[in-house]
């Protein structure tokens, strides 16, 4: 079985429209590949495993999970702003 490329955004709580703003793709796209109707292409694919890379540091580091009660843009803020520093 194929390991869970998205593990750390879900244990992260990344939400699905969260993960395709910050990977460049759209919503339906992010929501296929998390519940694994899909896999992101070579380009893609590449991106994805450098943010996931990011997620888990970030985790390790208590910087994520972002708190559920921040929402919209400025939960949006937040998530870029922790990525960032890594």
């Amino acid at each position: 079985m194929e390991e869970d490329l998205f593990a750390p955004a879900k244990d992260a709580g990344l939400r699905q429209v969260e993960l395709a703003k910050i990977a460049g793709v759209s919503r339906l796209t992010a929501c296929n590949w998390m519940n694994g109707k899909g896999q992101p292409h070579a380009l893609h694919r590449a991106k994805i495993v450098g943010l996931m890379d990011q997620v888990h540091e970030c985790l390790q580091r208590g910087t994520l999970p972002v708190s559920p009660r921040l929402k919209g843009a400025d939960r949006m803020e937040k998530i870029f702003a922790v990525l960032a520093e890594v």
